[in-house]
């Protein structure tokens, strides 16, 4: 336990008046060690080669050193992502918010303007995102040659209102941009996760195109076949980010736009059961065949198709799985966007198609007595247990499909913010079990704050278990959920932070400049001060690169780096 925090709790019964709940010495110190983390980050964070307001992705915890991406020949690279880095950008907003200091908030605006004028391509994106990052110390754009560069957003949802603040042409010309980017066929909406840096930007695209439903109901499960993959973690993004710049410029042809992208995913729901996609179409098959079954490359065709289809027929397509991770994209990221959008536009349909998307995703996967998700089919056919017939894009032939605990508590902050605008009581109550049965944190009791029985005695340490007790404060008032954020920042403080930085995991290596664990901690901070009005709120930490590494052909930066243990 580090010194501060030490101290912090053996004056923990000092407390000051301030705000709208006491605030003491303990909560003071967990602000402290935010407040070292960003001075370490920011330190540590640039180049020593060549200095600008650019900083490194992650810091090594024992060197100090800023993370490296390494290439299957060995070279290795520093890597700043500035996609990798919103969080970041709001966490230092928050900071400065409570503790009254701008030097944070400068630094997030000095950082975002270097970034905006330097790295900006001509037709509006930016050089960021999944698989295209900057060499810290040579200021080279760098990223994983078999993704050839290409500008992906992925669950990111960038920190648009203060990109805008900064820069609000720039920011509007990359939203267009970011769109003209990723729609290959505005007539058949083929849409893909991999966005041209190759297309001249033109500013009137949502006008000079005529939103239209390319999903035809009456053939389902039949799916129309696109070249992209429209999977809904790239769609969430296209989608957020329209209705966020058209709350600063109204653009009525941008958001017809993205609702419509939206509709496609509504019309795609299992007519039977009214459960979701993760994609409404179908990977169009441009070769064949392919060397081998675990070649999984799209343009062999439909994924799920290619392994499941000669048992399961048309169901098995890659759209109506609901598993390999495909629930969290739908369930989680785009429930919290959809909450976020409704806020601002009061559109009741919107709300409306995510509230049933939770409420019939969970109908047909949730095992309320374990607290786990089942692998099913979006008609309702359970996959738990069942055994892979052939290799392919879903595991290894003579693997099992199982049961699973969702992964951590953002399910449950999905539902309760979606039942904080809808007033669904299921929402609330399937919470309910899942912050107990799943979670391990107790009764969080009922929607007026009562016949609470939480476990002030957890040895929960997840920054999303604390940021679900202060939206729980935040809907009913009740104490009980600020007691037990502090607990959880307790805990993340004691098991997380290490030699001033935070970390995963206390066996980890290296410290990533998006943690979540800060913005969790001065979340709590601004909510005990009265101030979680004039914040932004957590939304997605799905900051990620992805491709060839040294360590293998398809690897993430989250898994190759940040669980590094030596």
């Amino acid at each position: 336990m580090n010194k501060i925090f030490k101290l912090s709790l053996f004056l923990g019964l000092t407390t000051l008046a301030l705000g709208k709940v006491d605030y003491t010495e303990n909560d003071k110190a967990r602000l402290e060690t935010v407040k070292i983390f960003y001075k370490n980050i920011i330190t540590n964070g640039q180049s020593k080669v060549n200095p600008t307001p650019l900083l490194a992705d992650g810091i090594n915890t024992i060197t100090e050193k800023p993370v490296e991406w390494i290439y299957p020949n060995g070279e290795k690279v520093k890597i700043s992502n500035f996609a990798n880095q919103q969080n970041f950008l709001r966490t230092l907003v928050i900071l400065s918010e409570v503790t009254g200091d701008s030097q944070y908030k400068n630094t997030a605006l000095d950082t975002t303007n270097y970034f905006l004028d330097n790295f900006t391509d001509k037709n509006g994106l930016y050089y960021w995102g999944g698989h295209r990052f900057i060499n810290l110390d040579t200021l080279k754009l760098e990223g994983p040659q078999d993704k050839n560069q290409v500008h992906e957003l992925k669950n990111h949802f960038p920190y648009y209102e203060f990109l805008y603040e900064v820069n609000p042409i720039n920011t509007k010309n990359y939203v267009t941009a970011f769109w003209n980017g990723h729609i290959e066929d505005w007539e058949t909406l083929d849409m893909g996760r991999h966005g041209s840096y190759n297309k001249k930007l033109d500013t009137n695209i949502f006008k000079n195109n005529t939103p239209i439903d390319i999903v035809i109901t009456e053939n389902l499960p039949i799916l129309p076949e696109t070249k992209g993959l429209t999977f809904i973690n790239a769609g969430s993004d296209l989608v957020y980010s329209a209705f966020i710049l058209n709350s600063f410029e109204n653009n009525p042809d941008m958001t017809n736009w993205a609702k419509t992208l939206l509709k496609q995913y509504e019309l795609t729901k299992n007519p039977k059961t009214g459960a979701p996609v993760y994609q409404f179409s179908s990977p169009k098959k441009r070769e064949w065949p392919p060397k081998s079954d675990s070649d999984t490359n799209s343009k062999y065709g439909d994924r799920a198709y290619r392994q499941f289809g000669p048992e399961f027929g048309d169901i098995a397509k890659e759209g109506n799985a609901l598993f390999k991770g495909n629930a969290k994209a739908i369930v989680v990221d785009n429930a919290l966007i959809l909450t976020e959008i409704y806020k601002k536009t009061g559109d009741k349909e919107l709300l409306n198609w995510s509230i049933n998307t939770l409420k019939n995703f969970y109908k047909i996967s949730f095992d309320y007595e374990t607290g786990e998700i089942k692998p099913v089919w979006n008609d309702g056919t359970d996959l738990t247990n069942y055994t892979l017939i052939r290799d392919g894009y879903y595991g290894k032939k003579g693997s099992k499909l199982t049961k699973t605990k969702p992964a951590t508590e953002e399910y449950a902050i999905a539902l309760i913010r979606s039942y904080e605008v809808s007033k669904d009581i299921d929402l609330w109550n399937l919470a309910r079990v899942m912050s107990d049965k799943t979670f391990s944190l107790g009764d969080i009791g009922t929607t007026n704050g009562q016949n609470i029985k939480l476990d002030f005695k957890t040895k929960n340490s997840s920054p999303y278990a604390l940021l679900l007790m202060t939206d729980l404060y935040e809907i009913t008032k009740n104490d009980s959920y600020l007691k037990m954020a502090k607990v959880i920042g307790d805990n993340i403080v004691n098991t997380k932070f290490k030699n001033g930085y935070f970390v995963e995991d206390a066996r980890y290596l290296n410290s990533r400049i998006d943690s979540p664990e800060a913005f969790a901690l001065v979340t709590l901070d601004a909510t005990l001060k009265g101030k979680s009005n004039s914040i932004p709120k957590y939304i997605s930490n799905g900051g990620y690169i992805h491709g060839e590494h040294i360590e293998g052909d398809s690897v993430y930066d989250k898994n190759v780096i940040y669980k590094k243990t030596t």
